[in-house]
């Protein structure tokens, strides 16, 4: 691209590259809109470098009891695995329960059924102390949950799959 074309009509303008920008980019590319997208520094430069980079489908959010935000980040989360394959791929993680802090057994593993109901899929796994304890040598605690979301395979994956190679500037 020059310089000149930035004087162009464009359908859309997006601000900022970070994921939510690449996204609503990709969308109205995608809709064949003339679409510019304008990036302050870098692609994930802001907000999205200092986040997890993590393609959840909102648990945080069920913690906070939000159902109805759940599903919709579930709904895209799965979107996006149908949709971009090889783009993210799952990431599992042992959250250990405590029987002194924290959220016990029962929380634990009903919170992580309703998350597993909203996505259609059951993405946990209860594992009693020794379980545990034999994954994690280490580990001074009791049982936990195995539980699974999704992680991006790119450094950028704000832009992995979504913008051409040829879109940027030399």
């Amino acid at each position: 691209m020059k310089i000149e074309q930035l004087a162009e009509k464009w359908d859309l303008v997006v601000l900022g590259g970070g994921i939510t920008g690449a996204g609503i980019f990709r969308e109205a590319a995608r809709s064949k809109l003339k679409v510019l997208l304008v990036e302050q520094q870098d692609f994930a430069w802001g907000t999205s470098s200092r986040s997890s980079k993590m393609v959840h489908g909102g648990l945080r959010y069920l913690k906070e009891a939000q159902i109805g935000l759940t599903r919709d980040s579930v709904l895209e989360r799965e979107r996006l695995l149908r949709e971009a394959p090889g783009l993210v791929e799952s990431l599992e993680f042992l959250m250990p329960i405590y029987a002194d802090r924290g959220p016990g057994k029962w929380l634990m593993t009903s919170g992580l059924t309703l998350y597993s109901m909203l996505s259609g899929k059951k993405q946990h796994q209860y594992f009693n102390k020794s379980t545990v304890q034999s994954f994690c040598r280490h580990h001074g605690g009791g049982s936990g949950t195995l539980h699974a979301d999704e992680w991006p395979q790119s450094h950028h994956p704000e832009i992995s799959g979504i913008l051409p190679d040829h879109l940027f500037w030399q």
